[in-house]
């Protein structure tokens, strides 16, 4: 789920690309909802969702 939303290949999803993963799970926001909502994802503060960030927020754990 998180590679075809990595659109330019780096590894995190930026906010474009978090909303656009949303969108496809029918979860559409305001922006306002989607700056909180990343910044919920975003553990360690780069302003990127990280795949481990994703894990991490979905499962209660980190990915190894």
């Amino acid at each position: 789920m998180f590679r075809p939303f990595d659109t330019n290949g780096k590894g995190v999803l930026s906010s474009d690309e978090f909303s656009a993963m949303l969108s496809k799970l029918q979860l559409s926001c305001s922006k306002r909802y989607l700056d909180a909502l990343l910044k919920k994802f975003d553990r360690n503060g780069h302003g990127v969702v990280e795949f481990e960030e994703l894990i991490s927020f979905l499962t209660g754990s980190a990915y190894k």
